[in-house]
């Protein structure tokens, strides 16, 4: 449960260079490591034999292994600087279900040439590097945020300095109580007066005008 005070709670800065090539490395390792224990190999053979109804014919080229990393590196370590660069969640999201779709789309166009794109080691290295940059950026404020647009701050510093501002100045917050309270006397004091005017005037004047002549 989300409790008010929890949006004043501070975010610190996010970096982007050194972000973007810790997750993108770390997801290639990961990636990688599990090419190499053979675990995407199952899922080879039943993507090709659903493919064979697309593409009857065998296939002649199969993606070779160091182009298959370059891909990987390329939807991994763009990603995760895109990610770190946009100023919204939203788009953080769309950015990566589009890049998602474009990779999906990838198997069944190359096997149109009889060319087999195994899209599971590339798409594991793509999902962490996402994954773990939207976790860091939603934990984070990214220089992309500081200035939104060019037009001042973005939504979450706002979050962040509307209560720093009204708690690190109690002392202005103090004047213009005293102000008021002062403001608020001397309103009082003239009204006093006046009162005290209008029952200090004769009440004779009215009656001596029309006093008969003796």
């Amino acid at each position: 449960m989300n409790h008010p005070h929890q949006a004043a709670q501070h975010y610190p800065p996010g970096r982007v260079a050194s972000s973007c090539m810790l997750y993108g490395a770390v997801s290639m390792a990961l990636a990688l490591a599990m090419h190499l224990l053979g675990l995407f190999k199952q899922g080879d053979v039943i993507l090709k034999q659903s493919l064979a109804a697309l593409t009857p014919d065998f296939y002649t080229v199969v993606v070779s292994d160091s182009l298959l990393f370059l891909v990987a590196a390329l939807f991994s370590f763009g990603i995760a600087f895109a990610v770190l660069d946009s100023p919204a969640t939203w788009r953080r999201v769309v950015l990566g279900l589009t890049a998602f779709v474009v990779l999906l789309a990838m198997v069944p166009v190359c096997a149109l040439w009889q060319i087999y794109f195994s899209p599971f080691f590339v798409g594991v290295a793509y999902f962490w590097a996402w994954f773990c940059t939207m976790m860091y950026a939603s934990q984070h404020v990214m220089p992309c945020e500081y200035h939104e647009g060019g037009q001042g701050p973005g939504y979450r510093d706002q979050l962040v300095a509307a209560p720093e501002a009204m708690e690190s100045k109690p002392e202005e917050v103090e004047e213009r109580e005293v102000e008021g309270k002062v403001e608020r006397e001397a309103c009082s004091d003239q009204t006093q007066k006046g009162e005290a005017e209008d029952l200090e005037l004769p009440d004779n004047h009215s009656d001596s005008k029309y006093k008969p002549k003796e």
